[in-house]
């Protein structure tokens, strides 16, 4: 029985600019630089795995950097945040800004982490905009809730790896949290409001991606938890977009709808008061109540 020979790997070295050299080195590793850049060996299957790891990490940090602009500028379009949860934006910023913090202080490396710090500066933002445009928002909701997002990251910064392993832990749980106020609103609107459904497509795609590269570069069960949780509520709420559609805001819902005057009513009692009165005339039905007989003069024509 003969036997098949495979061809060796394409070992070949040309030059490339010591730039492209240096930057590709920074990102998959001396090692996976030479044998897939220099040597063109597409067989070595462990680079090839590290390097689309690295890859969908820095595309994933990239794009997370603008993922909620959809968002945010859908309500400043609409100056409106009709159907947005309140409590599903906090639990994501807190738990975005817990992420980022942890992965900051663990020295991950920043393709695995960049986007939540990008992410919870964007959610800060639509949360603000959710107070600003409420029904009965005020100044100072507003500027205490960006307050007290700053405290917040500011004692994050300062806070001790092994709490932040802790609080960690607690991402999942506000994961879960942060996805099921906004789905019980959409199913309770029948529809998703002002919920920008690039966005929500974007985190799905996001999520399944973060999950291949936190499997690929990380040891981390919490992290792929928490991951694998998203994933599956993010889910939800694409199908939900999916199934309702995006509604619009009511004119009553909209912050800068104009108050229409509303016509004055007079109450049955106050309208019998005002026509028992003295030298008010009482109107006269034309239909006789029955038992009661019939005042006034009767005229008789006179026939000649």
């Amino acid at each position: 029985m003969a036997t098949i020979e495979l061809p060796a790997p394409l070992n070949l070295t040309f030059p490339v600019h010591p730039v492209i050299l240096s930057a590709v080195e920074g990102i998959i590793g001396q090692k996976c630089t030479q044998s897939l850049l220099l040597e063109l060996n597409v067989s070595d299957v462990e680079c090839l795995k590290f390097s689309l790891s690295k890859g969908l990490g820095l595309g994933i940090v990239v794009g997370g950097s603008i993922m909620k602009l959809p968002q945010i500028l859908a309500i400043l379009a609409s100056k409106s945040a009709s159907g947005l949860s309140l409590p599903s934006s906090l639990l994501s910023t807190s738990s975005y800004m817990i992420t980022a913090a942890y992965g900051f202080k663990s020295e991950f490396p920043f393709s695995t982490y960049g986007e939540n710090l990008f992410l919870t500066v964007q959610d800060a933002i639509v949360t603000l905009l959710i107070l600003a445009y409420a029904p009965k928002s005020s100044s100072v909701s507003v500027l205490t809730t960006a307050a007290a997002l700053i405290g917040a990251a500011a004692f994050l910064y300062a806070t001790d790896l092994r709490t932040l392993e802790l609080l960690q832990v607690s991402t999942i749980p506000l994961s879960i949290g942060s996805k099921i106020p906004q789905i019980v609103s959409n199913y309770r609107n029948g529809n998703t409001g002002m919920l920008s459904g690039v966005v929500v497509w974007v985190q799905v795609f996001g999520t399944l991606a973060r999950l291949f590269t936190t499997l690929s570069e990380l040891s981390s069960p919490t992290i792929v938890g928490s991951f694998s949780a998203a994933l599956v509520l993010n889910l939800v709420l694409a199908i939900q977009i999916l199934i309702y559609g995006r509604g619009s805001p009511s004119v009553s819902e909209r912050k800068d709808a104009p108050v229409l005057p509303q016509p004055k009513t007079i109450p049955e009692t106050v309208r019998d008061v005002k026509s028992s009165r003295p030298g008010t005339p009482v109107s006269r039905s034309s239909t006789p109540v029955p038992g009661q007989q019939p005042s006034g003069r009767k005229w008789n024509r006179k026939l000649d």
